[in-house]
């Protein structure tokens, strides 16, 4: 397994990871918090790492079409 895909399988999970963190807050928001205002600045910064890490996965995922792309040759036609 290359390193691009093993790095792309850990952002996948830490995906999944930020979306449970941030239905966690929400639902503390709504039935559990005293303290809204810390949850939803919590929340943002959930939301701002799952777009920062998204980002990381979108660019691995080129990375690695990249790698498995087989090199041009000047006169291929494919």
């Amino acid at each position: 397994m290359s390193a691009t895909r093993r790095l792309l399988m850990e952002k996948q999970h830490e995906v999944e990871s930020i979306r449970d963190r941030i239905r966690d807050l929400e639902w503390e928001a709504e039935y559990g918090s005293e303290d809204d205002d810390e949850c939803v600045e919590e929340r943002r910064r959930a939301i701002d790492k799952l777009r920062f890490t998204r980002d990381e996965m979108h660019a691995l995922e080129l990375k690695l079409l990249d790698e498995d792309k087989p090199p041009f040759t000047y006169g291929d036609d494919g």
